[in-house]
């Protein structure tokens, strides 16, 4: 892809032409289309690329703080959805889960059934990993927050953030992953698969 074409500074946007087509056949290949896991790594994957060249060009970070926030909660509530559902497949009664975007909630589930098939949650590890859900919730907890300036009744969101440390994001955000994949690898071996798919 020709990033000339995508600088949208240079002046040389052309306008839409007969035929266009947002979404055609012949690109990146959909291989995991109900897959949760691969999409919440594809959530964080963007958000890697987006902070890494944010941070080599420091061009544009106040706009695009939004989206970056926005993808590594969105790679977090994917995933912790994952462990969820893919967990009640080794209940005799699985839980149903009441899809809400609160990542306090989606753990309170985790701990509710990882215990159960055999996954202790009340391990040292799992308190700053809850901590920091806490947190995120607290700023953002329907995921709308990064997305919209107000709520659906019109008030304004973050009313309590004025700013955000990208670099102090990914990292934590990359610790929190890493303790999600351990998990998730942990239930693929009781699941009997090696990809969690």
């Amino acid at each position: 892809m020709n990033e000339e074409n995508l600088d949208y500074d240079s002046g040389e946007i052309e306008l839409p032409k007969n035929g266009d087509m947002p979404i055609k056949q012949g690109g990146f290949h959909l291989y995991a289309k109900s897959d949760w896991r691969a999409r919440a790594w594809g959530f964080k994957k963007a958000a890697d690329i987006l902070t890494n060249h944010f941070q080599k060009t420091l061009y544009g970070g106040d706009l695009v703080v939004y989206p970056i926030v926005y993808l590594y909660r969105h790679h977090l509530e994917l995933s912790l959805k994952n462990i969820i559902i893919r967990s009640n497949n080794l209940l005799d009664k699985p839980i149903p889960l009441e899809f809400d975007h609160s990542l306090n909630k989606l753990w309170n589930y985790c701990q509710l059934i990882l215990p159960q098939i055999g996954i202790p949650t009340d391990i040292p590890e799992a308190k700053p990993f809850e901590n920091c859900l806490k947190q995120l919730d607290q700023v953002d907890s329907q995921a709308n927050a990064f997305r919209y300036p107000v709520t659906k009744k019109g008030q304004p969101t973050l009313t309590t953030l004025d700013s955000v440390d990208i670099d102090n994001l990914r990292i934590v955000i990359a610790r929190m992953s890493f303790f999600i994949e351990i998990t998730s690898d942990i239930l693929a071996e009781k699941l009997g698969d090696t990809w969690g798919i």
